[in-house]
C-alpha cells in the first residue's frame, strides 16, 4: 500500500468480496469480486484499518429481496423520476407481475451496514487473507490464516433480515 497512513485515520471500512465459509460464485473457491481483482482485495484487507467488515458470500447468499418487498418499497416512491429509476433496473422486470420472484442482494447488504451496522445478529472475527498468487489454483480466495500479522475481519455470518 502506497500510503498506509490513510487507512490508519479511516474509523471503519465496510466493503463486499469474498466467500469465507461457503464455495465461491465464480470458481469453487472465489467469488466474482475478489477473484476479478485478487491484488486489490489482498491490498484492502492486509491494510492497516482500524476496523473492517466484509460482507461475504457466507451473508450474501442467506438474503433475498421477495418480489412484495419491492413491489412495497416500488409503490411507496413518489417521485417519478426515481420511479423511472426503478423501472430501468432488470429487477423490475423480474418482480414485476412475478408475486414468486426473488433475488439476491449482495451489495445492498453492505449499504445497509454502513447505515445500522445492528442488523448484523452473529459474525466471525477472523485474520483473513486472499490468495493472489496467479499461479495458484485457488487463486481469489478468501480464507482464514494464522499470521498475526494480517487485521482481524470481522465477518457476517447472520443479519437481522426483517430490520434489513
Amino acid at each position: 500500500m502506497a500510503h498506509p497512513e490513510i487507512a490508519e485515520k479511516a474509523k471503519e471500512i465496510i466493503y463486499m468480496g469474498g466467500a469465507m465459509f461457503c464455495s465461491g460464485n465464480t470458481t469453487p473457491y472465489a467469488e466474482m469480486n475478489f477473484l476479478y481483482d485478487p491484488e486489490a482485495a489482498a491490498t484492502c484487507v492486509r491494510a492497516p484499518f482500524p476496523k473492517q467488515t466484509i460482507v461475504s458470500l457466507d451473508v450474501c447468499n442467506t438474503v433475498n429481496m421477495r418480489q412484495p418487498k419491492f413491489m412495497e418499497i416500488y409503490n411507496s416512491i413518489d417521485s417519478e423520476p426515481i420511479k423511472e429509476m426503478f423501472r430501468r433496473n432488470y429487477a423490475y422486470q423480474l418482480f414485476e407481475g412475478n408475486p414468486s420472484a426473488n433475488q439476491l442482494v449482495w451489495d445492498l447488504i453492505s449499504a445497509a451496514i454502513v447505515i445500522d451496522p445492528d442488523i448484523i445478529v452473529e459474525y466471525e472475527d477472523v485474520y483473513l487473507d486472499i490468495d493472489d498468487n496467479p499461479l495458484s489454483p485457488t487463486y481469489g480466495k478468501s480464507h482464514e490464516t494464522s499470521q498475526p500479522s494480517r487485521q482481524i475481519v470481522k465477518v457476517p455470518t447472520k443479519i437481522d433480515q426483517d430490520r434489513f
